[in-house]
């Protein structure tokens, strides 16, 4: 029983954000995103189900009145694969457009069709009797790991995606949850396999409901409180708490890159009097490092060339940096160059036109990725591309001579 205590609570809490969320549908159902919230739901009922089947003092009595042991485990595991793929179509709908998303979903799904035969047929031939010291028994169980491990490595990687495309940071922290029970369950897949081979050898290693209750327990409860984060959340005040969190974390990384910038452009840097006497001064401080990292590079983008922006380009396509209009490293080092080019010049910037408007190739869609952004080019000014391109520049003299200054 007390094996099954933890498998009770994540049941309660499945059925909870089950009946939640599907209040919260019935009212969305016409809405931009109810094919993903549709998927959670089935997500929340199926876990419900199979946290409600499996303890032993319920999967017990039904496998003694039904004359077979195994049945219900059967039934469970089952029920876990097809979890899985509804948290896979949950996913895939959040982060993939609908037509890309509803395809990969119809291929996953005749994947798990074959499985689930090839389950139903090992069953048929091989079901020996499930024990609380082995509750993991039978050739179908290798097919049952094997396929509920595959996805959850796909569900690790698009859990991690999905949250690093998102703003809130209670759904942020809700999918690094997720990802992390997912990694979790991985786990406990990986010593259920090893139990399993170790029967097939009759070798005697330590018992799997030692470890692998516990972490599928942990698994669970976390997966449960990760997809229903963003929904009772903001009731307990979270989302206010990370925010401020967020905001802390954003003006800690960007203090470099806006030091940087304002020593060689003071007068972008707005009178911190002003600040003092505002009931909200510490939030509108943060605000204005971004503000003013912006103006600065109004200033200073005139002072890099064509010239200059190929040269950047060139050498980031040799270190095999992707989109390198976008890149952090890139932005970084048409910043430095320029902040070098201003130092050493004497008189007007050199270029009437600048050849980038922005740190990156153009805006970012939103206020929080462009704060990301430029927190990536705070990091990235002392790296070593930065580098690389400040002494390709001081050491050509070609180059240096193009602009009217010599080597410094």
């Amino acid at each position: 029983m007390r094996n099954d205590t933890g498998v009770f609570v994540a049941a309660v809490l499945a059925w909870a954000g089950f009946a939640y969320k599907l209040h919260h549908l019935r009212r969305r159902a016409r809405e931009p995103g109810a094919l993903a919230l549709r998927a959670l739901v089935v997500v929340l009922g199926l876990m419900a189900c199979m946290f409600t089947l499996l303890p032993r003092t319920v999967a017990a009595p039904i496998d003694a009145l039904l004359g077979l042991s195994g049945v219900v485990r059967l039934i469970t595991n089952m029920l876990a694969m097809v979890t899985c793929l509804a948290v896979l179509g949950w996913l895939l709908y959040l982060s993939r457009q609908g037509d890309e998303a509803r395809a990969r979903l119809v291929l996953h799904a005749r994947i798990l069709a074959l499985f689930l035969a090839g389950v139903l047929v090992l069953f048929a031939f091989d079901h020996p009797p499930v024990t609380p010291d082995r509750e993991f028994a039978g050739a179908h169980m290798h097919l049952f790991l094997i396929y509920v491990g595959y996805v959850e490595v796909r569900l690790v990687a698009l859990s991690w995606r999905y949250a690093s495309m998102v703003d809130e940071p209670l759904l942020r922290l809700g999918q690094r949850i997720v990802a992390g029970a997912i990694v979790l369950g991985v786990l406990f897949l990986v010593t259920e396999l090893v139990y399993l081979i170790e029967s097939d050898l009759g070798r005697d290693f330590y018992g799997s409901p030692a470890i692998g209750r516990p972490l599928y327990t942990a698994a669970s409860i976390l997966f449960v409180v990760g997809l229903t984060l963003p929904a009772w959340g903001p009731r307990l005040g979270l989302d206010a708490v990370l925010w401020r969190v967020t905001r802390w974390c954003a003006t800690r990384r960007l203090r470099p890159l806006w030091k940087t910038v304002t020593e060689v452009c003071p007068g972008v840097v707005l009178d911190r009097a002003f600040l003092a006497a505002s009931p909200y001064g510490e939030r509108i401080a943060a605000e204005r490092l971004l503000v003013e990292v912006h103006d600065g590079w109004l200033q200073l983008r005139s002072y890099l060339t064509p010239a200059d922006a190929e040269l950047i380009h060139q050498l980031a396509q040799r270190h095999g940096i992707r989109a390198c209009d976008a890149s952090a490293r890139v932005a970084a080092a048409r910043l430095m160059l320029a902040i070098r080019r201003k130092r050493a010049a004497d008189g007007p910037p050199p270029g009437a036109v600048p050849p980038v408007e922005h740190l990156g190739a153009e805006a970012s869609k939103t206020l929080l990725a462009e704060v990301r952004f430029l927190c990536d080019v705070s990091r990235n000014l002392r790296s070593r591309f930065v580098s690389d391109v400040l002494a390709l520049v001081a050491a050509d003299p070609a180059v240096a001579l193009q602009h009217g200054a010599g080597p410094h």
